[in-house]
């Protein structure tokens, strides 16, 4: 990794899996490890930077770019279940009196930059939360339109305290590829995006798959928790199941032999 460009860097530990790029970070020179992480997108930074010592997180957070710093010290403060744990804050945000032709030579200008670009959030100065408008409406909208006659105004947001199963509940509901963040006062936050969403599904059907099989639900994958961890978790079931088996022998037999007494007499 040291030998690569510094952006392709960032975009390797972005698309690497999470164990195996906590455990890489750690590895790394901590002023290189510095400067991948401020090219790193927001929502695989934090979540880099949720799983790193405190020491280690410390260090690296004096290191970065003042800006990148700050975003991350902001993400940290909510749990990683919740919305703000799980939103980026790399999202489009537009002038509701921009022209269309302006917005999209925004978005083209910042395409690289951001976690999706299919749709773009009309703010105010002070970052409230006015509209959304998607990249099709922009791009069929007529010249010289302002983004306000064509957002849409009624935008389904959460707060950032949300617990993350919930949110993933809206995306089913809706069938929404992003969904805004916001605080008490409509001042936009962030965005949580539909793949970060995927994972939390995912999450939640392996706990009921778990709990169908008589398996305590478990942090990690199925397949990467230790032997005696799945022991532990599945021996009170097993257990419960023996001793109902047990009583329920006792019971057929108990019945069997009264069946045969009473075919004696």
């Amino acid at each position: 990794v040291g030998s690569l460009p510094l952006a392709q860097a960032a975009s390797a530990f972005d698309a690497m899996d999470h164990e195996r790029r906590v455990q890489l970070f750690g590895k790394l020179e901590r002023s290189l490890a510095a400067n991948i992480a401020d090219g790193m997108s927001a929502d695989e930074r934090l979540d880099l930077f949720q799983a790193l010592p405190d020491e280690v997180r410390g260090d690296l957070l004096a290191r970065m770019p003042k800006a990148a710093s700050r975003d991350v010290r902001d993400l940290l403060r909510y749990p990683e279940t919740t919305a703000g744990g799980l939103m980026t804050t790399d999202y489009v945000a537009i002038d509701p009196m921009m022209t269309v032709e302006r917005a999209i030579d925004q978005v083209r200008q910042t395409a690289e930059q951001k976690e999706t670009i299919y749709e773009a959030y009309a703010v105010d100065p002070n970052g409230t939360l006015l509209g959304v408008v998607s990249l099709r409406d922009l791009v069929i909208a007529r010249a010289g339109q302002p983004i306000s006659a064509i957002m849409k105004a009624d935008v389904i947001s959460v707060p950032p305290e949300m617990d993350q199963e919930d949110v993933a509940h809206l995306f089913e509901h809706y069938d929404m590829l992003a969904l805004p963040v916001v605080d008490a006062t409509h001042k936009m936050l962030g965005i949580v995006t539909v793949d970060d969403v995927v994972t939390v599904l995912k999450q939640e059907q392996a706990e009921d798959i778990q709990k169908m099989g008589a398996v305590a639900p478990t942090d990690e994958a199925y397949f990467k928790t230790e032997f005696w961890t799945l022991v532990k978790k599945r021996s009170g079931w097993l257990i419960a199941i023996f001793m109902g088996e047990i009583l329920t022998a006792s019971v057929l037999e108990h019945y069997e032999a009264a069946r045969r007494t009473f075919q004696a007499i």
